[in-house]
């Protein structure tokens, strides 16, 4: 009776770590996601910072932030090109904005007021560093709404190569 209760405390504990180390390594995009997102883009990408937002607050809960140090890319005001996106299909009811220059329009603001203006962007480097340079009029967004429940925004600097990716799904 005793070896079993081990054999399970052991099974147990590996599941655990095994979940640990999937949530800890997973990352959203590879290399063709970037394609769509950027002309041909083929270049090197390193998630260099990923935050996890899944508490509920006032304004906001439920989305991922990462960041991604990129190659030198090309702003394509026809781009983003989608035909489907984490595993959902585009349809005619999905949103998409190509890119613009930021400050982000009204409209924009409205759609996703739960993830940029959300009160826990102040609460890693990533986050805060993702607010000072959606201000930077210099700097590029999209999006994509798939519904109001699975919704991504993207935000490239121009000036550091740093791309930074929101998703939400609930």
């Amino acid at each position: 009776m005793k070896k079993a209760l081990k054999l399970l405390f052991v099974v147990v504990i590996l599941g655990v770590l095994y979940l640990i180390y999937d949530d800890l390594s997973f990352d959203p995009l590879n290399r063709a996601d970037f394609a769509k997102i950027f002309v041909g883009y083929n270049g090197k990408t390193k998630l260099d910072c990923k935050k996890d937002f899944t508490g509920i607050t006032t304004s906001g809960g439920f989305f991922e932030l990462y960041v991604y140090s990129l190659g030198d890319v090309k702003v394509n005001n026809n781009y983003p090109q989608f035909n489907n996106w984490e595993n959902s299909t585009v349809t005619r009811e999905t949103t998409i904005g190509k890119w613009r220059n930021c400050p982000i329009n009204k409209d924009v603001i409205k759609l996703y007021r739960f993830t940029i203006g959300a009160d826990n962007l102040n609460t890693s480097d990533c986050a805060i560093s993702f607010k000072n340079e959606i201000l930077n009029p210099r700097n590029f967004y999209s999006y994509i709404s798939i519904n109001d429940t699975e919704q991504y925004f993207f935000l490239y600097s121009s000036a550091t190569n740093k791309f930074y990716y929101i998703r939400r799904k609930e």
